[in-house]
């Protein structure tokens, strides 16, 4: 189960440019040194799911495992951590933003606000929760 959603995630990295395929051995061990394991066997077939549902699944394992105590702000932290495995570093992100900006401030910005929600930093599947009212106003 645990080998499954680690693939899974590392797969989900990967569709998103977080990581190339080069990578993928880095962030496999990555994970797994996050989760405190020292085995993995990569599953043949895995099947696709949204990223906070990889997400619960292996902070549901830290739990049961006692890699983290139960709690919304630890599940948030661990998750977080998971994640910045599979990030770039601060300054290839710079480096990459400044790049854009110099041919287009808007590709630019929408660089990186798809990088923040592709890296669970905006966390799309909350905000999909958010009860909204609007109205038409001159503004």
């Amino acid at each position: 189960m645990i080998n499954e959603s680690v693939t899974r995630l590392v797969n989900y990295a990967e569709a998103c440019g977080l990581i190339t395929s080069a990578d993928r051995i880095y962030a496999v061990n990555a994970i797994l040194e996050t989760l405190g394991l020292t085995e993995y066997e990569e599953p043949a077939t895995v099947t696709d799911v949204p990223l906070h549902e990889i997400l619960t699944e292996i902070t549901d394992y830290a739990v049961a495992n006692g890699r983290i105590e139960e709690g919304i702000v630890s599940r948030d932290l661990f998750d977080t951590k998971l994640m910045g495995r599979l990030m770039p570093r601060p300054s290839e992100v710079i480096a990459h933003f400044e790049a854009l900006y110099a041919i287009s401030p808007v590709a630019a910005t929408d660089w990186y606000y798809k990088l923040s929600c592709d890296s669970n930093y905006i966390r799309r599947d909350r905000i999909a929760k958010d009860k909204k009212w609007t109205i038409a106003t001159p503004y």
